[in-house]
């Protein structure tokens, strides 16, 4: 069944249940009980997650490669952006010869309410 986005979110508004309620913040503020998440996915539903047998899931591999350098300098969202664009950049290289040359598309969902959020991991580590 082939959708227009305008049948398709009247559909999502009537399937999905309302929000449980608020949930309080620290300073007492009232906030929707799905705020301020952050959901990582490698691929998008109903796709293929690639890895490489040596060097592992390419998501993994690209998150790992876009933290270790950007992290002191780009916020999260940032980040997650260039991900997915090393990501979608791959192409499979398989034995089978009808899964040869496919590619993968990461995403993240951001109900973030303020700008800027920065992920530094190393601060406060002695290596």
């Amino acid at each position: 069944m082939n959708l227009s986005p305008q049948s398709y979110l009247d559909k999502g508004v009537l399937l999905d249940e309302p929000d449980g309620g608020p949930v309080t913040s620290r300073d007492g503020t009232q906030l929707p009980s799905m705020s301020d998440m952050l959901i990582c996915y490698p691929t998008q539903t109903g796709y293929y997650a690639w890895r490489n047998r040596a060097r592992g899931s390419w998501y993994i591999e690209a998150i790992v490669q876009v933290f270790m350098r950007f992290a002191k300098n780009e916020d999260i969202c940032a980040m997650l952006n260039r991900v997915n664009y090393l990501v979608s950049r791959k192409v499979s290289e398989c034995n089978q010869k009808e899964m040869n040359s496919m590619s993968q598309m990461s995403e993240y969902k951001s109900t973030l309410r303020r700008p800027h959020l920065f992920f530094f991991p190393g601060i406060g580590v002695n290596i």
